[in-house]
């Protein structure tokens, strides 16, 4: 069964989006929207959006460069689908992107993105976003054997932020070793094949 079946299978109001541009932008809206809207994908860099008072803003986003155009499917979570064992909603993070066309062994990115300027009040949220979503795909046997990537966004830090979320040098490893993702804090990324995405 390919991946995007299964997560519309156990998440039914997540939105999956196909793309295959040579580049893409994904932003989160919720804080220009009054949170109805939530991420979505642009296709130019200089993207401005209204919120429901007319005002205009230049959006903040994370790049992901596809020099070879491979498709990619592109979930959006719904905020009400992840549940605790007491069936109140858990906190997950706000997507995943993975090869159009996989059936599995092959790589799927997990996206937290946080629109503010503080970066060390919201670090421990993102993580924990991230680790609920792994474990809530795990438990519902959504994921075979692909190679995972946490990927945390903070559009607003324009220098390397890697450092400011992983405070201790060995937490990274930590991570990998406990959830068998990839954690990395990064504005842009690419898309090498359906193999291989690579943190710039």
């Amino acid at each position: 069964m390919k991946l995007r079946q299964k997560i519309k299978g156990c998440y039914p109001q997540t939105k999956i989006i196909l793309e295959s541009a040579d580049k893409f932008w994904i932003a989160d809206l919720s804080r220009y929207s009054d949170n109805k809207k939530k991420v979505t994908v642009l296709l130019t860099e200089n993207e401005v959006v209204s919120d429901t008072r007319g005002r205009t803003f230049n959006v903040n986003f994370l790049c992901v460069e596809n020099p070879n155009i491979l498709p990619v499917s592109i979930a959006i979570f719904d905020d009400h689908q992840f549940k605790k064992a007491d069936n109140t909603d858990d906190v997950h993070c706000e997507g995943c992107f993975f090869p159009y066309f996989t059936c599995g062994n092959r790589w799927i990115a997990f996206l937290e993105i946080k629109d503010r300027k503080n970066v060390t009040e919201f670090r421990k949220d993102a993580k924990e976003q991230l680790i609920n979503t792994i474990i809530h795909f795990k438990k519902n046997k959504i994921l075979f054997n692909e190679q995972l990537f946490a990927i945390i966004s903070w559009p607003k830090k324009k220098m390397s932020f890697n450092d400011l979320i992983f405070t201790d040098p060995i937490e990274q490893k930590q991570l990998k070793k406990q959830y068998g993702a990839i954690f990395v804090a990064t504005n842009r990324i690419q898309i090498d094949d359906d193999e291989n995405l690579i943190i710039l």
